[in-house]
């Protein structure tokens, strides 16, 4: 960003990272859900696995719904929290938050599935989707989509990455591992 942009924009960048980092919330459900999915699995008994982690989809989905559509409506707040108050870096900010909370549920499914992945021994599965999701899917969005479209693209890449990077993994497992 400030190779391409300049120093100017790191408190824009910041902005968007805060959103990046807000998302860490949504480590809650998941490890709500730790002990008994482990348990369960350990049991093999997947209609527990199913009943908790749909508890706890349905938990992170509300919340990453909620936050996204707070900070998408309202980006102003982040802003000001953040001492944003130049005009110009105010209305850049604002973008920022919204395109990139725009992938909140994203964000949610990534921190979701990938401690799920975890907790069933499929470490391989949660560590593509850290990488996937946390540097490649953005910098190969970033480049290009900044190239295109200028800062918004890279601030509309971040919000992206997530969502790719989840079906992504949904595509691969479904081709390795068929539709079951």
């Amino acid at each position: 960003v400030v190779a391409n942009f300049g120093s100017r924009m790191l408190p824009v960048l910041g902005a968007a990272l805060t959103v990046l980092g807000i998302s860490e919330a949504f480590n809650g459900p998941a490890n709500a859900a730790q002990p008994l999915v482990s348990v369960y699995y350990g049991e093999g008994n997947l209609r527990g696995i199913r009943r908790v982690m749909t508890m706890a989809l349905k938990t992170m989905l509300a919340a990453s719904v909620a936050l996204g559509a707070l900070l998408v409506l309202c980006p102003i707040l982040l802003t000001r929290l953040l001492g944003i108050t130049d005009p110009t870096l105010v209305a850049s900010a604002a973008t920022a938050v919204r395109f990139t909370a725009a992938g909140m549920v994203g964000l949610g499914l990534v921190a979701l599935f990938n401690s799920y992945f975890a907790f069933i021994d499929r470490g391989l599965l949660s560590a593509m989707l850290t990488v996937l999701s946390g540097l490649l899917v953005p910098v190969s969005l970033c480049l290009p989509m900044g190239t295109l479209w200028g800062i918004s693209g890279v601030w509309l890449a971040l919000g992206m990455a997530p969502v790719l990077s989840c079906v992504l993994v949904a595509a691969w497992l479904w081709i390795r591992e068929g539709r079951g």
